[in-house]
């Protein structure tokens, strides 16, 4: 048994009162403010620094006269928050402004954490304040920079959904904060109905991708105007390289949109005209591939007239006379109507194209151009080559300059045969068209400067054949470009990509 004596317990009240003191010094000199509170939000205890921040006498603060510190502003949501957290017994933080002794406020993270008894029951609260207003600052300073730059900025979570648009953004789309938060694309009708499967689609591969990516697509204007956007998106990564965010913007392209169209109509136009102006230096040849099919079906015409002025009447004779009437007016019909679609005034329709047809239909244009020339056409074309997407107008038009231009060469040639060899194979992620001629060849200086407008080897010759040529092809995906041949003459060469089976529809090729 152990036996305390007077001295023993005098010595023991002042070595808590020491405890007691040294806990209170420091509780006062931590760099952060500390409080206490019962259970039902009534403050006990504030420490110095919370005292010598607001200038309040502790007296004064006591019990809930400490909200008077609080922001005006800032209360409402703080006592919010409060009763959630005194309703569900946990701790939290929330933001608020606290009001220093000389008036100024500033901002604070205040901390809650729940006093429990033995039973688990909330017996009050502990909680600390700590000066985040040179954060806020920078916050607000990085906030007003992101809102200020002049294009739409976004931020979005793992898979996509909104958690933030700047300022810009959502002055152009007229939605408030509450609204644009967790917005998707797929919702409502910012997206243009035309533009959105496209979106989604470049969206979905780029979070499946899990890398940066961008499209095109209209969106909607407050006052109801759909503009053409850039969209692009970023992904932000953790230490662990998986994403966490996704950073986009997007850049208002209207402008350069309808510069485009515009220059995609001049380039048409003028490549219209350019084909009008071939066709029309091959009246002959166009003419005589008429002729020869109307020709055939005058004569028929006569002989079926004489089988049937017979007393017996030649029935098999004149039924044989007329299925080739048919066929020659279908040749007919053909040619002129490949003449109609290469001169009419159209947009470019971009659609499946089986190369090696395309070849075909122009040869038959310009079969009678070739004899006029003396010019043996051949053909090397690959089989089961990929179908390509384009114009058909547009790429037998650089096909018939080509091929033009190379009977022009070789008009002056004496002593060999004039040969033009049309190839066509696979050639990396696409196909390639090779005009290859026997000719007397190009200066190595002047083939650079072949695609340049208003660059001629003609006396005669606007220029301009080549250089529609290269626009076409550049529009299409592809390139194009000459090289001497080894032995006598140039070879042409223009390649197109193979369009996407993914995304095209089953559209046949022409």
């Amino acid at each position: 048994m152990t036996v305390r004596t007077a001295a023993d317990m005098d010595e023991r009240v002042q070595l808590d009162a020491l405890q007691l003191e040294i806990l209170r010094v420091t509780v006062d000199t931590i760099p952060i403010q500390v409080w206490r509170m019962q259970a039902d939000g009534r403050v006990t205890f504030l420490n110095r620094r919370w005292l010598d921040y607001t200038g309040l006498a502790r007296e004064e603060v006591l019990g809930l006269a400490w909200r008077s510190a609080i922001h005006p502003d800032d209360l409402p949501p703080l006592l919010a928050e409060w009763r959630r957290l005194r309703a569900t017994g946990e701790g939290g933080e929330f933001e608020a402004r606290l009001r220093r002794h000389d008036g100024v406020y500033r901002w604070f993270l205040m901390r809650a954490e729940p006093l429990l008894d033995a039973s688990g029951t909330v017996v009050g609260w502990c909680g600390a304040n700590t000066d985040i207003e040179a954060r806020r600052c920078a916050e607000h300073a990085l906030r007003l920079i992101v809102d200020t730059i002049p294009v739409m900025a976004w931020q979005a979570d793992a898979d996509g959904a909104m958690e933030f648009q700047n300022q810009r953004w959502r002055d152009y789309t007229g939605l408030a904060l509450e609204q644009a938060v967790g917005w998707r694309w797929a919702e409502g009708d910012l997206v243009h109905p035309d533009d959105l499967p496209g979106l989604l689609t470049s969206w979905r591969a780029i979070l499946t991708a899990q890398s940066p990516g961008e499209a095109e697509a209209r969106l909607r204007r407050r006052d109801g105007e759909y503009r053409w956007l850039l969209f692009r998106a970023e992904p932000l990564r953790n230490e662990a390289g998986t994403i966490i965010k996704w950073f986009g913007t997007n850049l208002d392209i209207e402008d350069r949109r309808r510069a485009e169209d515009s220059l995609r109509q001049a380039q048409a136009q003028l490549a219209q005209v350019t084909r009008v102006t071939t066709l029309g230096e091959m009246t002959a040849s166009i003419a005589h591939e008429v002729n020869q099919p109307l020709s055939a079906i005058q004569t028929n015409a006569e002989a079926g007239l004489r089988w049937l002025a017979r007393p017996e009447q030649a029935l098999a004779e004149t039924r044989r006379v007329l299925h080739s009437i048919i066929g020659n007016a279908d040749r007919a019909s053909t040619v002129i109507q490949r003449i109609r679609d290469l001169t009419r005034k159209t947009t470019p329709e971009m659609r499946p194209i089986a190369i090696g047809t395309a070849v075909e239909e122009v040869l038959l244009l310009v079969a009678h151009e070739a004899s006029v020339h003396k010019t043996v056409i051949r053909t090397d074309l690959a089989h089961d080559l990929p179908v390509v997407r384009g114009d058909r107008v547009q790429l037998q038009q650089v096909l018939i300059n080509l091929l033009v231009n190379a009977m022009e060469a070789m008009a002056g040639l004496c002593g060999r045969p004039r040969d033009i060899l049309i190839r066509t194979r696979p050639y990396e992620d696409g196909i390639v068209v090779e005009v290859e001629d026997s000719g007397p060849g190009i200066d190595g200086a002047e083939i650079e400067r072949l695609f340049d407008p208003f660059v001629t080897t003609k006396p005669d010759g606007m220029g301009m054949g080549l250089s529609i040529s290269r626009s076409i092809v550049a529009a299409h995906g592809g390139r194009i470009w000459a090289k001497a041949n080894e032995g006598p003459g140039v070879t042409f060469r223009f390649t197109l990509p193979v369009r996407d089976p993914k995304t095209e529809s089953d559209v046949p090729a022409d």
